[in-house]
């Protein structure tokens, strides 16, 4: 079996936990994808217009999104080991299995030649 298409029937069987996955990144970048704009609206429509209230609202909203992205992190380490775990388990099994039952090699010899 190639390694590629061991690495697709391990993953197969992990498509929802790659599904959780995905949204916990997605949740796990939205600082960075919002903080540009929300530091903009928090100066020009806020502290720059002479409403620090709303420059302060704007930069709270930019923390809230601080704090999912935190959590989306979190939860993008918990998740990425229950999506890779199975994975690597199929590899050391495939590797170990492989050479366990190959009869091909002579196993009296050195590896290396």
């Amino acid at each position: 079996m190639s390694v590629g298409r061991l690495y697709w029937n391990a993953l197969a069987g992990q498509w929802r936990g790659g599904l959780v996955l995905l949204a916990c990144s997605v949740l796990e970048g939205l600082p960075a994808f919002f903080s540009g704009r929300l530091v903009e609206l928090a100066v020009n429509s806020g502290f720059a217009a002479g409403k620090p209230g709303a420059g302060l609202g704007w930069l709270g909203v930019f923390g809230l999104a601080a704090l999912a992205g935190a959590v989306g992190s979190r939860l993008v380490w918990r998740q990425l080991g229950k999506v890779v775990e199975p994975l690597r388990d199929a590899l050391v099994t495939a590797v170990v299995r492989g050479v366990l039952h190959d009869p091909a090699p002579p196993r009296s010899g050195p590896d290396a030649r």
